[in-house]
């Protein structure tokens, strides 16, 4: 069993409303992301860049617009905490696959709307808004490029490579589409004739390919400076293992409970073979960092084989899942198989804390042999006002537990005796269950503000009230862009 030590010198007020903060920040993420894609459209008017009339200009201020929301991608891909401290990794990495097709569907129409309203470029001379020959290749090949990326990243988890070399060819493909588009651009652009424009492009390509360089070679340049060292690695169930790694010779990780970092065992910082994983253990468990990994790929498979004392790398630490808002009633935590992890280390961390709200935590498993660390939770009910309702979907349950999936009438039993408009909600799970967590918790009246969700995957979901909400956002945000584009164009 897992003893569980109070560290009282580390433990720090609850932050407030947290969750609805988090929302205006989204919001206002939102926001600079619109004004952002926008840019080039204002800079085009200040520099007074020349046009065709009418919609005859509507090709040029479209693709303005996609290829400035192409370059965007770049910032949502480039783990920049400035970003994912705000909403979250994996809400910004689907932010990152939604923006991604809306940087086809304006780049796609690109060069039809140029069928479509033909005319003059306003440039002396030019009547062709293909420019030259180096600029229409060089748009071809940017134009196909972009429709292979995209689908390479809808069907990623169907193709025959692993995800490590599919993550560099993305961004390769990424850096070399965004170099072929600044080259169309300044070849064939109506509007990159002005000076002012071209260089905004070439310093907006510029930044982009930097935040790229950033994750690849800054990043692990300065982890040299912090390295870490495996302390050990045991077996808690079948093809589950945890591991714990401690700092050499620094102080550790400042983090808060239920964020993750990217993992990399290896002698050097550098190469490919990193993954995210939560981090298990609570900031007052120590400098060390706790790990539970099931084996579901061929980086995690080898997990039991790491030596002890073998190098260990982290970037992080991510995300924000987890910090529940103190005028929370109550606290409901849901873990679907190893999704227990970011969840053991927020119920340390509430122990650390002195936190004696009710709280009630479901630990559902498809099968029985996946319940993990049973001691150790049960000692965590000793010191905090916690039930752990266990689900098992096999027949073969272990005593006390609940025949699952969760459904509707389960989950309403297992609701903390609270006023539901102040329960604070906590899912880690797969995408499946997610969604359905989500859609039953708000039918049982909790509203979707109280509930934070982690997914295992970064796939774009509408499987939920919640999700189907995020869509919306997105849909109109990109409905947003492609009206600026039009008004532009009808105006400038």
């Amino acid at each position: 069993m897992r003893r569980i030590d109070i560290d009282t010198t580390t433990t720090q007020p609850v932050r407030a409303t947290r969750r609805r903060s988090g929302s205006l920040h989204g919001f206002a993420l939102i926001l600079v992301y619109v004004l952002v894609a926008l840019l080039p459209l204002a800079v085009a008017v200040v520099a007074q860049a020349p046009g065709r009339p009418g919609l005859g200009d509507l090709a040029s201020s479209i693709a303005m617009v996609g290829f400035a929301a192409l370059l965007l991608e770049f910032a949502f891909s480039g783990r920049f905490r400035l970003l994912t401290d705000v909403v979250g990794m994996d809400a910004l990495m689907r932010f990152h696959q939604f923006s991604g097709y809306v940087v086809l569907l304006m780049l796609l129409l690109h060069p039809y709307l140029y069928a479509l309203f033909p005319g003059e470029t306003g440039i002396p001379g030019d009547t062709d808004p293909g420019g030259s020959a180096l600029a229409g290749v060089t748009g071809f090949i940017a134009w196909f490029g972009l429709i292979g990326l995209v689908f390479a990243a809808i069907f990623r988890d169907d193709l025959p490579i692993p995800y490590e070399r599919w993550r560099l060819g993305h961004g390769v493909g990424a850096a070399i589409i965004a170099i072929l588009g600044l080259v169309h651009t300044l070849g064939a652009g109506t509007a990159a004739a002005s000076p002012v424009v071209a260089g905004f492009w070439i310093g907006a390509v510029g930044l982009a390919l930097l935040s790229l360089l950033q994750v690849y070679a800054l990043r692990p340049w300065l982890q040299l400076r912090r390295p870490w060292r495996v302390r050990a690695v045991h077996s808690v169930g079948d093809d589950i293992h945890e591991l714990t790694i401690e700092p050499d010779r620094h102080d550790g990780l400042r983090f808060q409970a239920g964020q993750f970092v990217w993992l990399r065992i290896a002698p050097g910082p550098w190469g490919l073979r990193e993954h995210p994983f939560s981090i298990a253990s609570a900031p007052g468990d120590g400098p060390g960092l706790r790990f539970i990994i099931k084996a579901n790929g061929d980086y995690t498979r080898q997990i039991g084989a790491v030596a002890t004392g073998a190098a260990a790398w982290i970037d992080g630490p991510f995300g924000h899942f987890g910090e529940p808002d103190d005028d929370d009633a109550a606290l409901l935590f849901i873990a679907g198989g190893v999704g227990l992890a970011p969840i053991l280390g927020l119920l340390r961390d509430r122990l650390q804390r002195g936190d004696q709200r009710p709280m009630r935590l479901i630990y559902a498993c498809r099968w029985r042999r996946d319940l993990i660390l049973q001691e150790e939770l049960d000692e965590l009910t000793r010191g905090l006002d916690l039930d752990i309702v266990r689900v098992v979907d096999e027949e073969d349950r272990p005593a006390g537990a609940q025949a699952g999936p969760v459904g509707a009438e389960l989950l309403r039993e297992c609701l903390p005796d609270a006023d539901r408009r102040r329960i604070g909600c906590f899912i880690c799970a797969p995408p499946g269950m997610i969604d359905a967590m989500e859609t039953l918790l708000v039918e049982a009246g909790v509203p979707p503000g109280r509930i934070t969700s982690e997914r295992f995957r970064y796939r774009f979901s509408a499987g939920s009230p919640i999700a189907r909400r995020t869509r919306r956002v997105y849909m109109a945000v990109a409905g947003v862009l492609i009206l600026a584009a039009t008004l532009f164009a009808l105006i400038s």
